[in-house]
């Protein structure tokens, strides 16, 4: 039976697989391979997830022991939270697994006190901006993407909604 919680330590290495295969599978050919690499190198590896497990900042969706889908968000403002992460396991995905996540996530930011949510997309990410705007996300502006090197030129769509 699937449940959604809070991740721990020994979620970490499921946590790592289901955002490395999904962030290779959902950017390849939309971005550079040298940017995803240099992504899952700094965001999506164990030492990184753990300190951030530890800290509560990651949901997980499990099926006994295996992670099937992770996701992190939080605070970033009075009244605004983000969320920063949302991957489900490619052979999992439109189970229902991700709006679990999303509305654990989104309940969390709530009760801190959030007002409005805001996530960042890929141009062209076909799973992830239909899941948004069905989930009331609104397109709010175009910035450019994180962790970029000079060049590069790759943009975020920033999408907002109110909770």
């Amino acid at each position: 039976m699937m449940v959604i919680q809070k991740a721990n330590e020994h979620d970490v290495l499921g946590i790592c697989r289901v955002c490395q295969e999904s962030y290779w599978e959902t950017y390849r050919g939309l971005l550079p391979s040298s940017y995803i690499s240099r992504i899952i190198d700094q965001f999506y590896q164990p030492p990184r997830i753990l300190s951030e497990v530890k800290r509560q900042e990651w949901w997980v969706a499990k099926d006994n022991d295996t992670v099937l889908g992770a996701g992190s968000g939080g605070m970033t403002g009075p009244g605004v939270c983000e969320l920063f992460v949302l991957y489900v396991d490619i052979s999992w995905r439109y189970h229902g697994i991700g709006s679990r996540l999303l509305d654990a996530i989104t309940e969390e930011c709530r009760v801190q006190g959030a007002k409005t949510q805001w996530v960042s997309v890929t141009p062209g990410n076909l799973k992830g901006i239909p899941f948004y705007e069905s989930r009331g996300f609104v397109f709010q502006e175009v910035i450019p993407a994180y962790a970029q090197i000079d060049g590069e030129n790759l943009v975020s769509l920033r999408y907002m909604r109110r909770i």
